[in-house]
C-alpha cells in the first residue's frame, strides 16, 4: 500500500468509527472515536493467534 491509500484508509476509518459513535455511544467525538478505535483494536489483538513459545 502506498501513503494515499493508507491515509484513505485511515480517513474512512475515522468516519466508521464517528458513525458508530454518533448511532450507538452517542459521547462527545473526540472520546467516542478513542474508546472505538481502541475497542478495535483490541478485538485485532485478541484475533491473533496466542503463541506462548517465546516464555521460558
Amino acid at each position: 500500500m502506498n501513503a494515499l491509500q493508507i491515509g484513505t484508509l485511515l480517513i474512512v476509518f475515522a468516519g466508521v468509527f464517528g458513525a458508530v459513535n454518533h448511532i450507538v455511544f452517542r459521547l462527545p467525538s473526540a472520546i467516542g472515536i478513542l474508546i472505538v478505535a481502541l475497542a478495535a483494536s483490541f478485538c485485532v489483538l485478541g484475533s491473533r493467534p496466542i503463541d506462548f513459545g517465546h516464555l521460558p
